[in-house]
């Protein structure tokens, strides 16, 4: 008999296991297949409204919650993809993340987490917290700031840990273009460019350390210019991680921008409007030889290399020699400034969409190709010192 109560206990045990165990096996897979946003704030801030934002289906989502008595709140999101996805935490829905198309969303919203330490949209401050939200449940807790509250999960913790590092470089570049715009001193320009490197190369450590997460590719579309070394950090990435729906397409760009036109390739026909509006035609340049030059005002070096030329741009006719400065200045104005006060008097045009400029793949700048009678590469990104010699070369 007591075998047989024993059986009995030992049945309903199992029994209770499995239906009890699997039901709480169903609510952890439940979980994990959507996204919840979990958190507490604290007590002086339980009044506020938080509003979370994220991109979906190329759209910009805004949900809004109102912490409780005790100042919990949570989030769930509405089938988010299997991916990362990029979102913002705030107290207001006016300094939101502008709305990108989802292909872009890396490069946009990136572009904000990895700004200033104390970043502003559209002029205004805001207090918000810009971070990774993945599927399944994420943690937030909110203490002194949204900006310096924490959300607990491997992605947030390693991206933290990079942006503590150049966050500090971004604020310098800020006040020096400040100090440029105030008094026009190129040698903050070239401070700025020293910095973009120290920041490239905390990216590129970075991705190579994290080839196996997904941060690593959000690092990698916060790099401040791309370059040809950029195709070993896209092989460095995880293929699982490179062949995901989302980043494949980013990935394909970056190999084709890496990609970029070398000697012996033929330009073919390109059009722009120069600073008085007038369309030119690459076709209908004339000259023998011609350098295509990509700068911006804003770039020091570029600024330097076109003052360097200025010295013997006028020891060649125009027969024999002309150079085409292809502008990617946002600011037309600021483009035209410049021109005159380098004195750079040959032919400018400005490329606003990066028509041109992604026609030559251009990476950097400044960056100039030296092209042939038959409009072929002789020499892609000459400096103003082998331009010369070049040029001396060919017509003496």
């Amino acid at each position: 008999m007591q075998n047989y109560l024993h059986f009995n206990r030992l049945i309903f045990s199992i029994l209770f296991i499995l239906i009890f165990g699997s039901c709480d096996q169903s609510k952890d897979d439940d979980v994990k297949d959507k996204t919840i946003l979990e958190g507490t704030i604290r007590q002086n801030y339980k009044d506020r409204t938080l509003f979370l934002k994220y991109i979906k289906d190329g759209n910009l989502v805004t949900s809004s919650k109102t912490p409780s008595e005790n100042g919990k709140f949570e989030f769930e999101l509405d089938s988010i993809s299997e991916y990362p996805l990029l979102a913002t935490l705030s107290f207001d829905t006016v300094n939101h993340a502008p709305k990108v198309p989802l292909k872009n969303q890396f490069l946009g919203f990136a572009n904000f987490q990895f700004g200033l330490s104390n970043p502003a949209q559209y002029g205004h401050a805001t207090d918000r917290k810009i971070f990774i939200i993945s599927k399944g449940k994420n943690k937030i807790e909110i203490k002194d700031s949204l900006k310096t509250s924490k959300v607990s999960s491997k992605i947030n913790t390693e991206l933290d840990t990079l942006y503590q590092n150049i966050n500090f470089l971004k604020d310098i570049k800020m006040e020096n273009t400040k100090l440029f715009n105030d008094t026009k001193d190129v040698k903050y320009l070239t401070e700025n460019s020293k910095h973009d490197k120290k920041i490239n190369n905390f990216l590129d450590a970075f991705i190579k350390d994290h080839s196996n997460s997904f941060s690593s590719v959000f690092a990698l579309y916060t790099k401040p210019y791309l370059q040809e070394s950029d195709t070993s950090l896209v092989k460095a990435i995880d293929p699982k991680l490179r062949n995901h729906s989302l980043i494949k397409d980013h990935l394909t760009e970056i190999q084709k921008k890496v990609n970029s036109v070398e000697a012996g390739d033929t330009i073919s026909n390109f059009s722009l409007k120069d600073q008085n509006g007038k369309t030119i035609e690459f076709k209908d340049i004339k000259a023998k030889y011609v350098l295509v030059d990509f700068w911006a005002s804003w770039c020091a070096p570029c600024r330097k290399a076109n003052k360097e030329i200025v010295k013997f741009y006028s020891d060649y006719s125009r027969e024999d020699f002309e150079i085409i400065s292809v502008s990617v200045d946002s600011d037309e104005e600021k483009w035209k400034k410049a021109i005159a006060q380098d004195k750079i008097n040959w032919i400018h045009l400005l490329d606003e969409n990066e028509k041109v400029n992604n026609k030559f793949t251009v990476l950097g700048y400044p960056t100039a190709f030296l092209l042939d009678p038959d409009r072929v590469v002789l020499n892609d990104k000459i400096h103003p010192e082998e331009l010369k010699k070049k040029l001396d070369e060919l017509l003496n």
